[in-house]
C-alpha cells in the first residue's frame, strides 16, 4: 500500500511538472498570437493600398487604350529579354493586320493601290478646310483687298499624277506614294506643309481612265537628225516667227489686265537674244509685226453664260476655262469663256451664234495635234482647261 502511494506521488509530481511545462508553452503561444495580431493590422493596410494602386493603374491603362482607339491604334506592349521570340511572333501577326506602324506606312510597289474615290472625297473636304471660295484679306501697298486663295492644280492619271505644272510622278515613286497616302488618310500632303502651313485648295482633274505617257521616258526619234539649215530655215527667222506666233493673237495688256501701249510692250522684250553663240536682234521685227497684226487681225469676246454671270455678279466664277479660237482664215480670234463641264457641242453653238451663221468646220488644237469630233465630250475630259488655244479648219 505504501509502495503504491509512493508511485502515485511520483506520478503526481511528474504530472505537475508536465502541467507547468504546458502552462509555459501556452503562455508563449499566447504571446506569439498577440504579436501576430498586432502585426496583422499594418499588413492588411498595405494590402489595401496595393489593391487601390492596382485599380488606379488599370483605369489608367483603360484610358490609354481608349485614347489610342480613337486614332485607330492598338497598344501591343513590349516584353523583356526572356520573351524575344514571343515578341517577334506577335509583331509579325500585328504587322500583317490593320495596326499602324511607322516602318509600314510606305507600302511596297506591289502593295500600293490608289483609291480615286477616297481622294476625290477627301480633296473636297480639304478644300473646304482651306477656305475654297472664301475671300481673304490681302494687304497691298495702297491698303488691302479681298483675294481668293490660288488653288493648286492636281491631275490624277491611272499610273500617276501631275501637281502644279509637273513633272509627272508615278505611283511607283515612294514620295508620290506618301503624298497620295496622306490625301487618302484625309490630311494635306506633308510635302506641302512647309510651303502652305494653313493648307491650300486643290483644283482636281480626275483622269483615272487615262494612262499618262511620260515623254521623258520615251525613246528618242529613231530617224536621222537634220538641222534646220538643211531645209533653208534660218535660226533668226525661226525664232522671230515663233515669237510672232505667240504675240499675234494676244492683246497688249499688262500683268494687272490693263492695256499697254505698243512701246511699253516692246520695251519689255529683250533687245537681242543669244542662241547657239549668235546674237539675234528681234525687237525691230516684232515691232513691225505687232503694228501690222493690230490692223489686220481682231479679237472679240464671245457672249456665253459664264460671261453673263461674271457681268451680273462682278466676280470670277470657279471652274472656268478660257479658249482662244482662231478662225479659218486666221484674221479673227474668238475669246470663249466656258465651264469645265461644258461640251464641245456647246462650244460649236457659241461660235455659230457669235458669227451669225453655221458651216462645216473642224475644231482642232496644234499641240497636241488633235481634232475634237465628239460633241458630247466635256472640255475637262478633252484637256482644254484651264485655258487652251484652238483653230478652225
Amino acid at each position: 500500500m505504501a509502495r503504491r502511494l509512493s508511485v502515485l506521488e511520483r506520478q503526481l509530481i511528474e504530472k505537475g511538472k508536465d502541467s507547468l511545462a504546458k502552462d509555459e508553452r501556452i503562455k508563449e503561444l499566447e504571446e506569439e498570437l498577440s504579436f501576430v495580431r498586432l502585426s496583422a493590422a499594418p499588413a492588411n493596410q498595405q494590402v489595401r493600398e496595393l489593391q487601390e494602386k492596382c485599380a488606379a493603374l488599370q483605369r489608367q491603362v483603360q484610358d490609354m487604350e481608349n485614347f489610342l482607339a480613337d486614332y485607330g491604334m492598338i497598344w501591343v506592349g513590349g516584353g523583356g529579354d526572356d520573351n524575344d521570340d514571343d515578341d517577334d511572333h506577335d509583331f509579325g501577326a500585328v504587322a500583317s493586320g490593320n495596326i499602324w506602324r511607322p516602318e509600314t506606312s510606305v507600302a511596297k510597289e506591289s502593295e500600293f493601290s490608289v483609291n480615286f474615290n477616297s481622294i476625290t472625297k477627301n480633296i473636297q473636304e480639304l478644300n473646304a478646310l482651306a477656305g475654297e471660295g472664301v475671300a481673304q484679306i490681302a494687304h497691298t501697298p495702297g491698303g488691302a483687298k479681298l483675294k481668293f486663295p490660288d488653288p493648286i492644280s492636281l491631275t490624277l492619271y491611272q499610273n500617276g499624277f501631275v501637281m502644279f505644272s509637273g513633272p509627272f510622278r508615278s505611283y511607283s515613286d515612294p514620295t508620290a506614294q506618301r503624298c497620295m497616302q496622306d490625301v487618302m488618310d484625309g490630311y494635306f500632303p506633308s510635302e506641302l506643309q512647309e510651303r502652305y502651313p494653313d493648307g491650300v485648295p486643290f483644283n482636281l482633274t480626275d483622269r483615272r481612265e487615262v494612262v499618262y505617257q511620260d515623254q521623258r521616258h520615251q525613246s528618242s526619234f529613231p530617224g536621222a537628225g537634220r538641222s534646220l539649215h538643211e531645209d533653208g530655215m534660218d535660226e533668226r527667222a525661226a525664232l522671230v516667227d515663233d515669237i510672232k506666233e505667240r504675240v499675234s493673237p494676244i492683246p497688249l495688256v499688262g500683268l494687272d489686265g490693263s492695256p499697254v501701249s505698243t512701246e511699253q510692250f516692246l520695251n519689255r522684250l529683250p533687245k537681242s537674244v543669244v542662241k547657239k553663240g549668235k546674237v539675234i536682234d528681234v525687237r525691230s521685227e516684232i515691232a513691225e509685226h505687232v503694228k501690222h497684226s493690230g490692223k489686220s487681225g481682231s479679237v472679240s469676246l464671245v457672249e456665253t453664260s459664264v460671261v453673263s454671270e461674271i457681268r451680273s455678279q462682278h466676280s470670277l466664277t470657279k471652274d472656268v476655262t478660257t479658249l482662244r479660237v482662231k478662225s479659218e482664215t486666221g484674221d479673227q480670234t474668238l475669246l470663249v469663256k466656258m465651264r469645265y463641264d461644258d461640251k464641245i457641242g456647246d462650244l460649236r453653238e457659241y461660235i455659230d451664234n457669235h458669227r451669225g451663221y453655221s458651216r462645216n468646220y473642224e475644231i482642232r488644237s496644234a499641240f497636241p495635234s488633235r481634232t475634237y469630233e465628239d460633241e458630247k465630250a466635256t472640255l475637262s475630259d478633252c484637256g482644254l482647261v484651264p485655258n487652251a488655244t484652238l483653230y478652225l479648219k
